[in-house]
């Protein structure tokens, strides 16, 4: 009689890979989630910095066509004549945005900060402002588009940038909501604007507590709140605002 040997396979062979523990895919999932909320935040800081530098890149537009206007009418600078705003269709400086009926849409699309929520698709899109400047009035600052300012001429505000001492410290253009008067930046930019041009944000909010500028010297700068809140000195007072055109 054959002796039959068999050969088995051991039990414990077929098994042998050792699973994970709820322990251990527990912490797998801690790690990934982590992992995944850091990419998450990195992606959207990146797309902030993206809007932030296109923003920057609508104010140096307007400084390029602020500055050839400024060329051909000697210096001066259009800011509001007859109701007609530096935006309007038909302002003296859209055709410094193109040629044509695209100019006006060319300028309307500048106009507004790309980081915006719930622009109107068509139409004004407001969200760049170029403040009333201020002049020193003895030992105070006043706005200067009010009679008596050397900057309103014929019963228009004509700034120029001839006569600012530092023009890098003249702010040209701001984010903000509305005209920004003495004493009102701070207000102007923490605050969402109503209305047609309505946007739940307001614009500290679209670059991480800051707004972009564009000063006098043509340059753009993000400025934070509390530069701003340091540097928004109202009329009345002795300081030094940086939008003074004294």
């Amino acid at each position: 009689m054959r002796n039959t040997i068999e050969k088995r396979v051991p039990r414990h062979s077929l098994n042998s890979g050792k699973g994970f523990t709820l322990t251990e895919l527990s912490v797998l999932m801690m790690v990934g989630a982590i992992l995944a909320s850091v990419l998450v935040a990195d992606l959207s800081q990146t797309r902030m910095k993206l809007l932030q530098q296109a923003c920057a890149a609508n104010m140096k537009h307007w400084g390029m066509a602020i500055g050839m206007y400024m060329d051909d009418y000697n210096g001066v600078i259009f800011y509001d004549v007859g109701g007609l705003h530096f935006s309007d269709n038909n302002s003296p400086l859209q055709r410094y945005f193109g040629n044509g009926s695209n100019s006006f849409a060319t300028l309307q699309m500048v106009r507004a900060c790309p980081a915006r929520v719930g622009i109107a698709p068509f139409g004004p899109q407001k969200g760049y402002e170029i403040p009333v400047g201020q002049f020193r009035h003895g030992l105070v600052y006043k706005d200067a588009d009010i009679a008596g300012s050397p900057y309103f001429r014929g019963g228009n505000y004509w700034p120029d940038l001839k006569s600012v001492p530092v023009p890098a410290q003249y702010l040209l253009m701001t984010e903000c909501y509305n005209t920004v008067l003495c004493n009102s930046l701070l207000v102007r930019v923490s605050s969402p604007a109503s209305g047609f041009n309505s946007d739940p944000l307001p614009p500290l909010a679209r670059h991480n507590n800051a707004v972009n500028c564009l000063f006098g010297d043509f340059h753009v700068e993000l400025v934070s709140s509390n530069k701003i809140a340091q540097q928004d000195i109202g009329c009345g007072t002795t300081g030094n605002p940086w939008f003074n055109l004294d």
